[in-house]
């Protein structure tokens, strides 16, 4: 039987799948995750959430939830950011 496309890249996944999911991907994903993570600047949402002095907040702009729906459809995420900013966050 003649392979089909298809199978051709069901094969190419197969390997692949099989490929990460051996020690050794798992342990070059994590030294290339470590470099990039040298070379960036140091995150400062921790720092933030613990400065001394002042109210901490995590803010989020949602337009509906799972549970209760459509919050406000309508509203401009952007806007609402720079509104955020601008009152501190």
């Amino acid at each position: 039987m003649k392979e089909t496309f298809l199978d051709m890249i069901t094969a190419r996944s197969r390997d692949r799948v099989a490929r990460v999911k051996t020690v050794e991907y798992a342990r070059a994903l994590r030294r290339r995750a470590d470099a990039s993570r040298q070379r960036l600047a140091p995150h400062r949402f921790a720092a933030a959430l613990a400065e001394n002095g002042r109210t901490n907040v995590i803010a989020e702009i949602k337009r509906a939830s799972p549970s209760k729906g459509v919050i406000n459809a309508g509203m401009n995420a952007p806007a609402q950011a720079c509104r955020y900013a601008r009152g501190g966050a």
